[in-house]
């Protein structure tokens, strides 16, 4: 008898970390195919960042990108460890998932009970799989929500100067991540104000401040001003000048409304929740989480670029908004693991079941009336274009690939033979195109791969591009290939 309740107790206690690991691995499974997935242009471009890293070159000075650097260095990290593998990159971003939703799940846990905070983890971890807001991708947005939601849940938890600057560290980490992290930033300090917790501010942005201005520092002690001046251009410069892209009263109104249509029950009851919070501020934990959605949505909106997965920051958010809204907070506690799962499932299911079982997208499924912002047989046709390249360079030659397609030098482990290393600078800054004709006439490419190809780029402002770079760099064509969206030019 004895036995049989000490049992019972074990089972009790340890119940639900038994179940998490259960949902962790039914996710891991329907991720499956994810992994085995082409990277995207985003991707591809981490992954050569990473290489030309890896070969003792610095982001920006040599090789440029708009990112911060910590994506870089995670990205290096995963190549380090298993070499040129786009399963590995795809499981890594996974992982990255699973960690954010479990300290979702200790965030949860300070105002819900356990089988609550469980149906926030599977909230969390499944919203953060859905195909329109491009959660399935190893995107900046995936790795930075473990510094986001760790900082958070520091700053309810732990006291004292040395754990604000931790959760500071934390926060600047996730700016390093990408920049759009500083909305958390603002929403600590605005909570921390409004609890008048003022020396927490002060510990916060010293240990934010040392963080994000370690790069910096190094880079000015590397090379002096002229890699500060690069650091800069790619992190400051050249950010403003593509957020100027869209005037604002234009761009605040850029969002693409299928992110909510996949997932309309977290959304609303999510955003209900936080606008309730605002007005009754009863449960700090709360209010905390309302502040970073919030201050969120609006500094997303106001960088207005409309793409989905800048909203993926606020998935953990949402997530524990919805469940405390239909919780009630200490009046509706969940005992039932079967229940808890089962009022996840029905969540989860509005308007988006078809999209995490059969992989299907919603934008796909209510077509023509949203924007579609599939490319997957592009992303595919990138291995298969690598393939082919393959069989005509080896790994190290020099390339140049004309459009955006950046993955095909990772694919290669070949090095693109300008620091600009695809299209879009040409167009933010002109003065880059000089520089890339300087760099192909110095480090000449065995080939020129063309994937500014229909059905995505047409019109004469392609072509004329394409002509420019030959004749600014000298380059002579001996023969061409076509390979479905993409022409292989090889170079005298």
């Amino acid at each position: 008898m004895h036995l049989s309740t000490i049992s019972i107790d074990h089972l009790k206690k340890y119940r639900t970390a038994f179940l998490i690991i259960c949902i962790s691995l039914i996710f891991l499974f329907l991720r499956n195919k994810y992994h085995l997935s082409a990277l995207e242009t985003d991707e591809g471009s981490y992954a050569y960042m990473a290489q030309e890293l890896l070969r003792g070159n610095f982001p920006y000075v040599n090789f440029f990108d708009h990112k911060p650097i910590v994506i870089y260095l995670i990205y290096a990290l995963i190549i380090k460890l298993f070499g040129v593998n786009t399963v590995a990159i795809k499981a890594c971003a996974t992982t990255a998932v699973i960690l954010s939703s479990l300290i979702t799940y200790k965030v949860a846990r300070i105002v819900l009970s356990p089988m609550n905070a469980l149906i926030v983890y599977i909230l969390s971890l499944f919203s953060l799989s859905l195909p329109f807001i491009q959660a399935s991708t190893a995107n900046t947005e995936i790795f930075m929500l473990f510094f986001i939601m760790s900082g958070i849940y520091i700053i309810l938890t732990k006291r004292g100067y040395l754990w604000d600057m931790a959760a500071g560290i934390l926060i600047g980490s996730a700016i390093l991540t990408k920049t759009v992290a500083v909305s958390n930033l603002f929403a600590i300090m605005a909570f921390l104000i409004w609890q008048r917790e003022y020396k927490r501010i002060l510990s916060l942005t010293i240990g934010t401040g040392i963080t994000v201005s370690f790069p910096l520092l190094t880079y000015y002690a590397i090379g002096g001003r002229e890699y500060v001046n690069d650091y800069w251009f790619a992190n400051f410069t050249y950010n403003s000048l593509y957020l100027r892209q869209l005037r604002f009263p234009i761009r605040i109104f850029n969002f693409p409304i299928g992110i909510i249509t996949e997932n309309i029950a977290v959304w609303l009851l999510g955003i209900t929740a936080a606008i309730y919070t605002l007005f009754h501020r009863k449960e700090i934990t709360l209010l905390l989480i309302s502040l970073n959605l919030l201050i969120g949505i609006l500094l997303i909106q106001y960088i207005g670029r409309g793409s989905p997965h800048y909203y993926i920051q606020l998935i953990p958010f949402l997530s524990l908004l919805t469940i405390a809204l239909i919780s009630g907070i200490n009046k509706i506690q969940i005992r039932s693991a079967l229940t808890s799962i089962l009022i996840a499932s029905a969540i989860i299911s509005i308007f988006n079941y078809k999209s995490i079982v059969l992989n299907t997208r919603t934008d796909q499924l209510l077509a023509p009336i949203f924007q579609t912002y599939g490319r997957g047989k592009w992303y595919d046709n990138s291995v298969f274009l690598s393939t082919r390249l393959s069989q005509y360079v080896n790994p190290g030659d020099f390339i140049y690939n004309l459009g955006r397609e950046s993955q095909i030098y990772f694919y290669t482990q070949t090095r693109s033979s300008s620091k600009y290393y695809y299209d879009r600078p040409v167009w933010l800054a002109p003065e880059t195109m000089n520089t890339i004709c300087s760099d192909l006439r110095r480090n000449k490419p065995k080939i020129v791969v063309d994937t500014l190809q229909p059905p995505y780029f047409t019109g004469p402002i392609w072509e004329q591009f394409r002509q420019k770079i030959f004749q600014c760099s000298n380059l002579k064509v001996t023969r061409e290939e076509k390979i479905d969206f993409s022409t292989i030019y090889f170079i005298k």
